[in-house]
């Protein structure tokens, strides 16, 4: 398992290349091992970065591996708010 936090992955979490940043992350540390990403409480985080990152993710390698694999230590706030994407991502895209 490995752990770190997401704004040593990308300074900010607005854009789409910065969540180009957090996808190649997943793909290099995630597609074989659990990964912690702890994320400050007070980011915001954009559809854009959602999109470019977890949806990315998500499309390539399923849902399951991103469950199995990737695990969120955060807020209850932004917690909710990945809760809530990948929700939604996952009804878009059955």
């Amino acid at each position: 398992m490995y752990a770190t936090d997401l704004t040593i992955i990308t300074p900010a979490t607005s854009t789409n290349q910065d969540g180009v940043l957090f996808f190649d992350f997943l793909k290099n540390n995630a597609l074989n091992d659990q990964v912690v990403i702890n994320v400050p409480g007070h980011l915001t985080l954009s559809s854009s970065f959602l999109n470019s990152s977890v949806g990315k993710f998500i499309d390539i390698f399923g849902l399951d591996k991103f469950k199995e694999n990737v695990k969120i230590s955060t807020n209850k706030n932004v917690f909710i708010q990945f809760k809530n994407y990948i929700e939604s991502y996952n009804d878009l895209v059955k």
